[in-house]
Order: structure tokens, then sequence, then C-alpha cells
């Protein structure tokens, strides 16, 4: 994966255990929910968690592609 993206997911999944942890300050359970999918979301996209999808076969990994690509340009 090209540096520039993964220093972006990087970002984001910062961002989102930021938002996790003022969620779980504030006691809203909905946004905590909301931010840690964010988190999972990103630690998928970085091949943190479950197989890369980069080394999935083809039909394998389009979701998980697309879960990528929404990381990379959200907020």
């Amino acid at each position: 994966m090209p540096e520039g993206v993964t220093v972006r997911l990087r970002s984001r999944l910062m961002a989102a255990r930021r938002a996790a942890a003022m969620a779980r300050r504030a006691q809203d359970t909905a946004a905590e929910r909301a931010t840690r999918d964010h988190v999972h979301t990103a630690k998928v996209a970085l091949g943190e968690r479950g197989m890369p999808w980069w080394d999935q076969q083809e039909p394998e990994r389009r979701p998980l592609e697309r879960r990528a690509g929404r990381t990379r340009r959200a907020g």
C-alpha cells in the first residue's frame, strides 16, 4: 500500500479512537458504537485485522477495498 494511503488511514484510525474515547467519557453509547465501527474499518483497511485485503483473491477483497476506500475518504 502506498505510504500516503497508510498515513491517511492511520490518521483516520487515531481520530476515530479519540472520538470513541470522547463518546465513552460522555457516556454516549450510540456514538461510541459508531466510532468503534470506524476504528474497526480503519484497522481492516490497514491490514491489522483479518487477512489483508491485498492478499485475498479478487472476489473476496472487493467489499474490503470498498470499506478501505470509504475510510480514506471519511471526514
